[in-house]
């Protein structure tokens, strides 16, 4: 990721947290939230980010860039499906 290689950091999330109990965790959630926006996959991660996490329980060094990358005008908000 200090690369800016996030479709590789995408790809080894999967591999590095996927089968462990840190994976559900709100922190790795949103973690993999920032690397399917930076990967373009706006929509997913929208969604992901409001099915399977408690956002209160996300650190706010990983809220602040989400909702800059989010911001209420975003056209994301108009297409996401979240319940």
């Amino acid at each position: 990721m200090q690369n800016g290689e996030f479709e590789k950091a995408l790809l080894q999330y999967f591999e590095a947290f996927g089968r462990s109990e840190i994976h559900k965790t709100a922190n790795a959630q949103g973690l993999l939230v920032y690397l399917f926006l930076k990967n373009g996959m706006t929509v997913y991660g929208v969604e992901t980010l409001f099915s399977q996490l408690e956002p209160g329980k996300l650190s706010p060094i990983l809220m602040q860039p989400l909702r800059e990358m989010l911001p209420d005008n975003h056209a994301v908000w108009k297409v996401a499906r979240l319940t």
